[in-house]
């Protein structure tokens, strides 16, 4: 047996070792993030996606169709951008950077659930003013060159129902503390994953009642579908 590798074999080692790692470490993260929460949610990163994955995911169907190599490369850029971010924003509010401290708590990373649909999951960012209750909702979103220019015009619909989604999830667990009222604001923070340049939007408020909607139709269409059927029928069918 030879004890060496040829260069082609090293890279799809390397390869290998890297994809695994990533789809482990990234499984390893959802259940750290979502340990003693409810497990009969829908998760809020998944809004605007057909009914019937959901309902794949709802009962817990496998996927079988995970990412190619280049997916999971791909997917781990996003990841490691999100956590920089978010620890440039710790370090900023520990430094008071800017002094942006005064106007602003900020929150990030933090856990959030509706409390008339089962729906839950964790927002990127959230500047919130207590003075004068209102508060602005941040989405991370890293994409490809091929779709900046699309998503600069006009942000993908399901970015838009998730950054309101966690909106509407904050300014309920808001309502709940502080006993009143907070009014909000939703942004994409756009990431060019390519050359890394920053886009921010902002999210029209009709975008509120449509992710509402899209929740509460969901909803509907789970309580009513045979779910064991659906999972007898297409429990072997990919999604991603």
């Amino acid at each position: 047996m030879r004890n060496i590798l040829f260069k082609e074999e090293l890279e799809q080692v390397i390869e290998d070792i890297f994809v695994s790692y990533v789809d482990q470490d990234g499984s390893s993260s959802r259940e750290e993030l979502y340990r003693d929460k409810p497990e009969d949610h829908f998760s809020i990163s998944s809004a605007g996606k057909c009914f019937l994955e959901q309902s794949w995911k709802y009962i817990n169907t496998k996927p079988t169709n995970k990412p190619d190599a280049d997916g999971f490369k791909r997917m781990r850029d996003g990841t490691q951008m999100h956590e920089d971010l978010n620890k440039a924003i710790k370090w900023a509010t520990a430094e008071n950077f800017d002094n942006w401290n005064e106007l602003y708590e900020k929150r990030t990373e933090k856990y959030v659930k509706l409390q008339d649909v089962p729906v839950h999951g964790h927002y990127d960012l959230a500047l919130i003013n207590h003075e004068k209750r209102h508060f602005l909702m941040v989405d991370f979103k890293t994409v490809s060159t091929w779709v900046w220019a699309s998503v600069k015009k006009d942000p993908k619909r399901n970015h838009k129902m998730q950054v309101y989604t966690y909106a509407l999830g904050l300014a309920e667990e808001l309502k709940k503390q502080e006993l009143k009222d907070y009014t909000f604001e939703c942004f994409i923070f756009y990431i060019n994953k390519n050359d890394i340049k920053f886009h921010v939007t902002h999210v029209q408020e009709d975008w509120e009642e449509m992710s509402l909607a899209y929740w509460y139709n969901l909803v509907r269409f789970k309580d009513n579908e045979n779910l064991d059927d659906i999972k007898y029928k297409h429990g072997s069918l990919a999604y991603i």
